[in-house]
This record gives structure tokens, sequence and C-alpha cells, in this order.
């Protein structure tokens, strides 16, 4: 998926060292998960979108994860509707069941967490080398296990979906095209002959890099060296202190206006 690759541009969010953007990220996100504020919700969707200019993203890169979280934000807002435990204003009926504004308003910001917290993903992975990140995470002093880990899960998203696509294309040329069938024979014959080849490729890619990682003395007790120093820049330092600026401000609002929900008892 193109919202995971790197891309090599020359931005002030390109710039920023690994521990900066992953700073302001962890604040964002805990700000998104820990209210149910509308209001705040959606500034942090319009900030993180506002990003993304600075970062010369295209908005099309977002289509993909709208069209996959269309669906399952059609399902929160209907079984928010009906089954929110505080609901006691109904909007219609649906036999004998109500469906509740407190439960749609509810509905309505958990999708708004979901899409600030996706909104903010390829703003880190298209605009941070996983070399540079894993050196970042080494200046903190995680461990090393912890860090080639964490590394290795970041890579493996788009090698599964390049080698998908590889695969995808293959099998067309053989005549097995998935556009061409309908829903229930996708499900019966469609998918097997795409997702087989690909669990047996990545289960023998994970073995080639098993042997690689052993035979570079993965490890070895020894102090370890990295190719990128991660170092603060000036433009790290007024990024940190916009972030620390605009999120006091946001939990400022929230101790003001209510923080935890926007539905009164």
């Amino acid at each position: 998926m193109e919202a995971f690759k790197f891309a090599r541009l020359n931005t002030p969010v390109h710039r920023l060292i690994p521990l900066t953007k992953l700073l302001f990220v962890l604040l964002y996100w805990l700000t998104a998960l820990f209210t149910f504020n509308i209001p705040v919700l959606i500034f942090l969707c319009l900030l993180s979108l506002a990003l993304y200019p600075l970062a010369n993203l295209p908005y099309r890169l977002l289509r993909t994860f709208l069209m996959i979280l269309s669906g399952v934000f059609v399902i929160f807002l209907i079984a928010n509707g009906f089954m929110y435990y505080k609901g006691v204003t109904p909007l219609f009926y649906l036999y004998k069941w109500p469906f509740t504004l407190e439960g749609l308003i509810f509905g309505i910001s958990v999708c708004l967490k979901i899409l600030s917290v996706v909104l903010m993903i390829p703003l880190f992975t298209m605009t941070t080398t996983l070399p540079k990140f894993m050196a970042g995470l080494a200046k903190i002093k995680l461990p090393y296990k912890f860090i080639f880990t964490l590394g290795v899960a970041m890579r493996l998203v788009p090698l599964i979906m390049s080698t998908y696509a590889d695969i995808l294309a293959a099998q067309r040329l053989r005549g097995h095209d998935l556009s061409e069938m309908n829903y229930f024979k996708r499900l019966v014959k469609g998918y097997a002959p795409l997702f087989i080849p690909l669990v047996l490729t990545m289960l023998r890619r994970t073995s080639d890099m098993d042997i690689a990682i052993e035979s570079r003395g993965f490890g070895a007790p020894v102090k370890r060296t990295y190719m990128e120093e991660i170092s603060l820049k000036p433009l790290d330092y007024i990024a940190l202190a916009l972030g620390i600026v605009i999120f006091i401000g946001i939990f400022y609002f929230l101790s003001q206006y209510g923080g935890l929900t926007m539905i009164t008892k």
C-alpha cells in the first residue's frame, strides 16, 4: 500500500528527526483515544490534513483508507444508534428498538477517533526511513531486539502488499482475474490461488531472513553502531514547541468544556 512506503522528498516534515515525529504522533493519538469531544476530534482530523501539503503528500493516499473505513463507520453508527446504553432521545424506531440521538452522537465520536488515528499514519510512515526510525529508538535506549522486531514488522506490511500485487498480476496473466468473478465465486475459489502462494512466499522469505540475521551475528553481546546519526536540530525544537503548545491548548479546552464525552446525562 502506497501509504506505508517512504516518499523520498525534501520537506520540513521529512527533515524532522523520527523522535520528534514520534512524540507528536503519540501526543496526537493519546488525545484522540482518550476524548470523545467531537469538536476536538474534528480539530485533530483537520490538523493532520493540514500537515499533508507541508509534507507534500497527496490526499489521494486516503482513498483506500476511506473506502475501507466507510463500511466500518456505517456499522458503528447503526450499532451505537440502537444499542448505546445512555440513549434516551429516540429519532426513529425499527420495529420496537429506538435509534437514539445520544447513540448517534457517540457513534460519530467513535468514527472520528478512528479517522483521526488513521489520518496520521501516512504522515509518519511516508516521511521516515526505517534506518532513521530504528536509530531514533536506539537513541532513547530501547532494547535492540525490540527495535529490530518493530522495524521488521513495519517493513513487512509493504513487503506483503508488493508480493500480493506481483502474485495477483501473475495469476491474471494465467487467466485468473478476480474482477470478472462475482462475490460468491471470489469467496469460493477466487482468493485461494492468491493467498496460498502469498503465504508460501512469505514463509520462504522469513526463512531466508532468519539465516541472514544469524549469519550476521544477531544477538551478539557487542555495542551496536548505526548508519544514521540522530540529533535535534533547530527545526525539531520549533516543531516540538508548537506541538506542545497545541496539545496543552487542547487539554486546557477539554478540562474546561468536558474531555470525556459531549453527551450530557
